[in-house]
């Protein structure tokens, strides 16, 4: 690791700033990063290894919450520490700016000057759910936390019959039984017959709720 730092990303380049560099196994390794940014935030150190404006850091995602003085960025893939080497934060910018970007412009000023920069640091990437180490629980856990499924599901999966009832109750429920009705939104041909219920005489199409709520030998 210390030589292809050495090698391609001295004076505080950032790998996923940069284009394809090193060996090939290190170029795949880079094109994970953007996956790994999607889950990842940075706690900030020195500012070296993290984008002011594209990554996560101390909480921030400037591109985000300051997205109008974003588009006025002259380099939109500048790290923290190159950002904040500019003596005059000015030069970071295009100028003049618009009067919602310079309103932003202050906000930014407010962050800059409450951070604290370690130089003698490195920045601490963790994933989102605040641990560096990865879990496909967790990774599984993050987009579906906050879904609440339906109450007849609970009921289903936490019930004491048998797992092909509940798995066929479960396919009832959703509509993905393979009833006439789904195989002709399939586009599945049924050779010599039509898609009615194929137990009555109602000559209805046969569905979920028809087969099992509507059909009159159902019913019976």
């Amino acid at each position: 690791m210390d030589l292809i730092w050495n090698s391609h990303y001295q004076n505080n380049l950032v790998p996923h700033a940069e284009n394809d560099k090193g060996s090939f196994w290190w170029r795949d390794l880079l094109h994970l990063c953007d996956k790994f940014r999607g889950i990842a935030k940075c706690t900030l150190g020195n500012g070296t290894s993290v984008l002011i404006w594209l990554d996560v850091w101390n909480d921030y995602c400037l591109k985000d919450s300051l997205l109008r003085l974003f588009s006025f960025a002259k380099n939109q893939k500048i790290s923290v520490a190159q950002f904040l080497s500019e003596e005059n934060m000015d030069n970071n910018f295009y100028l003049p700016l618009s009067q919602q970007a310079n309103e932003e412009y202050q906000q930014l000023r407010e962050i800059i000057h409450s951070l604290q920069v370690h130089d003698e640091q490195k920045d601490q990437w963790t994933y989102i759910w605040g641990s560096s180490k990865y879990t496909s629980k967790k990774m599984y856990n993050l987009p579906y936390k906050f879904i609440q499924p339906p109450k007849p599901f609970i009921w289903i999966w936490d019930s004491k019959c048998a797992n092909k009832l509940k798995v066929f109750s479960w396919l009832m429920l959703v509509d993905r039984l393979n009833t006439r009705n789904i195989l002709r939104r399939k586009k599945h041909n049924i050779q010599g017959i039509n898609y009615s219920c194929a137990i009555c005489t109602q000559q209805q199409e046969e569905t979920t709720f028809h087969l099992f709520f509507d059909c009159i030998f159902s019913r019976q």
